[in-house]
């Protein structure tokens, strides 16, 4: 009854939030030198922390797509002296959650745990990360469920025109093209010398992003950080994989027999790096990016009424930065949907936002930053974030005015450098198309 009472009680505790209160971002360097955003805060007794390695499943050995999602499952189903289920009772002991995932760049980690319990909680996380059993039973568990979703998409029409989409715009044999699931037949083939290798080679001290939240000193971090990662691998053994752009032009049908039609479509995007980026972002969140509020969604969704979603975003990966979009339409409207799509493309290429649009579009832009704010794992995630964009730790507290300075004339330029060259790659999913469309 005491540690149902603990486990409720630091349930309730997470779910409380500090975004109301002012966010100090202190930048920490420990002796071995890994470097750390800490949010200092004793009003809870929690911890929160928040990782990253650059690797993701980008560096999957050829013909072994999906063993870095696979391993990620792993590294808490059985760790050091403990199998998979006394693993995860132990976690319960502590008051303790811990998870792991794969991104097409990054392998994500996380912990939370409540402060008296730190000791415990950061040796059960160095047992995940250097003594992870990979034991058969929970393997083939793990497999037999991420084998199960693979099956479940092979027949499902989004699934394949994702990988339609994907097959259009990267080269072949580029790691883009696969997915971080893998197929049946790697994911099948998969052993555990090939999870414990790859293990070894993606995680190091030099591609390693750290942020933390919570009822901690700067030392007693500095000292529990470098006792829990400074056996890692000065450097990471990492694959090249080449920076790609993605080939526009191509479209492909995708010949479904539904009453919906869904377009999805890709252009060429602006790097998160840019001095461009937030103009960019701001037009597109005029375009397509702010929901039911968007140029598109006015005039596709409610004053004709053809579509029953449409949205544009820019999406930014260590390799490639694409401008996307999709728009899901009744198939008897699928070709005027498609001549009032590019025609707003074009309209906002040639003449850019409007002032009161741009106006709009900052202030919507800067209030709903602060949803980023509203407890400590989303604080800790926007510092990695952060991190992985090579921003600085202060960009919190300037980025409203960033945002602010974009001028009518930058974001007008911005327009035209975004979306003026009418390069997209189009995938039409539902029946085959019209001669009036094609």
């Amino acid at each position: 009854m005491t540690r149902l009472l603990a486990l409720v009680f630091a349930a309730l505790l997470w779910l409380i939030p500090l975004g109301a209160q002012a966010v100090e971002i202190k930048e920490i360097k420990t002796d071995l030198g890994l470097k750390v955003l800490l949010v200092e805060n004793d009003t809870l007794p929690i911890i929160t922390m928040s990782f990253a390695f650059k690797s993701g499943a980008a560096q999957d050995e050829e013909g072994k797509s999906g063993a870095l999602n696979l391993m990620s499952a792993l590294f808490d189903e059985g760790a050091g002296p403990y199998d998979a289920e006394a693993f995860q009772n132990r976690l319960e002991d502590l008051s303790t959650h811990m998870s792991f995932s794969a991104g097409r760049d990054y392998l994500f980690g996380s912990m939370r745990t409540l402060s008296p319990y730190a000791g415990d909680a950061f040796e059960m996380l160095r047992l995940a990360i250097y003594e992870p059993h990979f034991d058969e039973k929970p393997l083939n568990r793990i497999r037999d469920q991420i084998l199960s979703h693979i099956r479940s998409q092979e027949n499902n029409p989004d699934a394949i025109a994702s990988k339609a989409m994907r097959d259009l715009i990267y080269p072949a044999g580029h790691a883009y093209r696969r997915t971080a699931r893998g197929t049946q037949e790697s994911v099948s083939a998969l052993s555990v010398d090939d999870l414990r290798a790859l293990k070894t080679r993606v995680m190091g001290r030099d591609n390693l992003f750290i942020s933390v939240v919570g009822d901690i000193k700067p030392e007693e971090l500095k000292q529990r950080l470098d006792a829990l990662f400074g056996d890692l691998p000065a450097q990471a053994n990492l694959h090249k994989v080449d920076v790609v752009e993605p080939l526009l032009g191509g479209s492909v049908q995708i010949d479904v027999d539904r009453p919906q039609t869904r377009f999805s479509f890709i252009g060429k995007g602006i790097a998160r790096s840019d001095p461009d980026y937030i103009p960019a972002y701001l037009v597109n969140q005029i375009l397509g990016g702010s929901g039911l509020t968007s140029r598109l969604s006015t005039e596709v969704r409610e004053k004709r009424g053809l579509a029953y979603g449409i949205s544009t975003g820019l999406s930014n990966s260590s390799l490639t930065s694409l401008f996307t979009g999709s728009v899901a339409t009744r198939t008897d409207f699928a070709d005027e949907t498609l001549k009032v799509l590019k025609a707003e493309l074009k309209r906002m290429a040639d003449e850019g936002p409007t002032a009161e649009e741009l106006a709009l579009a900052k202030s919507y832009t800067i209030g709903v930053y602060a949803l980023n704010f509203d407890g400590s794992a989303d604080i800790a995630d926007t510092l990695t974030g952060l991190q992985i964009n090579n921003l600085p730790a202060n960009y919190i507290d300037t980025r409203a005015d960033a945002i602010n300075s974009v001028t009518l004339e930058q974001a007008q330029k911005v327009a035209k450098r975004l979306l003026g060259d009418d390069a997209y790659a189009f995938v039409r999913l539902g029946p085959a198309a019209t001669k009036e469309e094609q």
